[in-house]
């Protein structure tokens, strides 16, 4: 499994606009690029207009052709609500120490092909989620 970390600076009069347009725009293109696997998305408690996203892919070749195709699109929608360059950092997931993260997708993909948690969910976007992580 790949990662790719993105950090960015929200606008953070315009978070609430932010979280919208990713959850109506952005987290659909993403289910549809080949590999995806689900996304995590941190807020920071004392820095508010700290944000990191993290996209897990299936393979690194999944991650790094969305990165050349799709992601400079993503940046573009995204542009009016972030006060800050994205800086992208690609990851290998260390599978030995994430067991529990992904023994708990292998079992929801099993009875359910779409993403274990969406983007919304961990930003608060899901009136029945439950937050799993802040920074």
């Amino acid at each position: 499994m790949f990662a790719r970390k993105v950090e960015f600076d929200l606008i953070v009069n315009k978070k609430e606009e932010f979280l919208r347009k990713v959850r109506d725009e952005v987290l659909p293109i993403l289910k549809r690029q080949a590999g995806f696997v689900d996304i995590l998305g941190l807020t920071n408690e004392i820095k508010v207009e700290k944000a990191l996203v993290i996209s897990l892919w299936k393979t690194r070749e999944d991650a790094l052709g969305y990165e050349r195709e799709v992601f400079p699109k993503i940046t573009q929608l995204l542009k009016p609500y972030v006060m800050s360059q994205f800086v992208v950092a690609p990851c290998i997931v260390e599978t030995a120490i994430s067991e529990h993260i992904l023994a708990a997708v292998a079992r929801r993909r099993d009875r359910d092909p779409t993403p274990l948690y969406g983007v919304g969910s961990f930003l608060g976007l899901c009136a029945n989620a439950e937050p799993l992580a802040s920074c």
